[in-house]
Parts: C-alpha cells; structure tokens; sequence
C-alpha cells in the first residue's frame, strides 16, 4: 500500500556538508491529482517557494504510483529536501483520493517518527515567508486564516480565526470580494463538526501522531490510513481555545494565498 521513495532524500546542492536535526522541522504534505497534466509545473513553482525558507524542512509529495516518474525526476532537480511516497490504489473520487493520500503522508510520519511541525500546502499555494518563522512556533496546534483565490481573481474567500487579544474565540468565513456573505462559528460549533475546518488552516507538532499509531484505535480497523487526518481534526478541535496558537497572533492577517483554480482552464505558462 505505501511505497516511499527510501530514505530521505534531497538534491545534492541542497546537503553539501551540513547536517541538519529535527529542531525546528517543518514538515509540509503535499497532495497531487490523477490526470492534471499541469500539476509538474504547480510542483515546480512550490519547490521554489519552499526553497527559500530557511532549513530544516522536509516536503512529502505524495501521489499515484502509475505518474510518479516525471514527479521523481523534477524533485530530485530541487533544493528542497524531500520525501516522495506512492500507492497503487485507485480512486474515482479526487476528494477521496486526497484524503487517503493526507493519511498516507501522516501514517508515514508517525511509522518512522519524523519529528516537526505538520502543514499541508496545496501545489498552487503563495506564501508571506515570514509564515514559516510563526509556524516554528507552535508547541501542540496552530491556526491562521487562508484566502483562496478564485478564477480570475473574481472572487476571494477568506476563512480562519476570530481572536481576540491573541485568544481564538471561533472562526469566520467571509467573501471578502463582495464583503458580505460573513459567517461566524463559535468553537463549540467547530467541535461538533471537525470537518468545517479548512485543512490549509491548521498546523500540528507530530509528535500527537505517535500514541494514535500505536493505539487499538489504528489496531482495531482493516484500513489504518483512513483514521489519522480524523484525528487530528478532532484533536485541534478539542484543545484548549488557549493552547491555540494563532498565526499572526491577533488573527489579522493573511500569510497564505490558494489558488482555487481548474488546472484544465489554466495556460501551462502560468500554471
């Protein structure tokens, strides 16, 4: 079921002599798509991205077994250092096919105990840097608003925290193209569905995975891939309102952009 490229692996320019240890590991998943011809490019430009955040950081592709050669060829031409795992499986659900491919990366974080920050990024996503240096400060769960980005710029959706004096206090989604259309949840609201949370949203010190991959939780189904991301929402849900730590501190600013484009609508020049 789960085949990872081996060891960890990155591009040669990007280890030299250094050696890096887990302190302060970002850890970023990325999800692909069957069939989106664009997706190489869309990885390449999130490379670049990543390429500038400062060490240590590892990025997981993962993504299907049958077009994971022309990825494995473009990764090992990065300076990032990565992880690229792929499965056999087949899907007719892209939403299904993503969330087992989260579980997958998220199983393989806890199997080999890769210590870190967890956040998943979507190809198409456009960071403020300073993002990372936030990121590296979160001790359990961290929280902070996304934007995405509509076809032709025509619409913005932003959702995330409501804080105040750095304490969440619920979360919001509102268009902010039109400035109507506000929706407001409290916590409680969130906790009784853990699904209203955008994964984009969340960041996560692995280490929670670790009792989960040995508990009769992941013990007691046929299929334990299915079970990590449902935990991790729940848990985020779960903690203490003053265990959360938002990004930037007082909920007000957008340090990340997705690009909620149709690839197949998309010039490959500016995928």
């Amino acid at each position: 079921m789960l085949y990872p490229s081996g060891k960890l692996t990155t591009s040669d320019s990007n280890l030299g002599s250094r050696k890096y240890d887990s302190s302060g590991l970002v850890i970023v998943i990325t999800t692909t798509r069957s069939g989106d011809k664009f997706e190489p490019i869309a990885l390449t430009r999130l490379a670049h991205s990543l390429a500038n955040v400062p060490p240590p950081l590892l990025w997981i592709v993962v993504e299907a077994q049958k077009k994971s050669k022309i990825t494995a060829e473009g990764l090992r031409g990065t300076k990032v250092m990565y992880r690229h795992l792929t499965y056999k499986d087949n899907f007719t659900s892209p939403g299904g096919e993503i969330d087992y491919q989260r579980n997958l990366a998220l199983r393989h974080i806890a199997l080999h105990r890769l210590a870190g920050i967890v956040h998943f990024a979507d190809a198409s996503v456009i960071y403020d840097l300073k993002f990372f240096e936030e990121m590296r400060k979160i001790k359990r769960f961290g929280v902070w608003p996304v934007a995405t980005v509509g076809l032709n710029r025509r619409k913005v959706i932003i959702d995330g925290p409501i804080c105040q004096e750095s304490k969440v206090v619920g979360w919001f989604s509102k268009d902010a193209s039109s400035r109507t259309n506000q929706a407001i949840a409290s916590l409680q609201d969130i906790r009784s569905n853990p699904t209203k949370m955008n994964v984009f949203g969340i960041g996560f010190d692995s280490t929670i995975l670790w009792d989960l991959s040995s508990s009769s939780r992941t013990k007691t189904t046929t299929n334990t891939t299915k079970v990590f991301l449902k935990f991790v929402l729940e848990e985020a849900t779960r903690e203490k309102d003053t265990n959360l730590k938002a990004i930037p501190s007082d909920c007000s600013q957008v340090m990340l952009w997705h690009l909620h484009i149709p690839r197949s609508l998309v010039h490959p020049l500016h995928a």
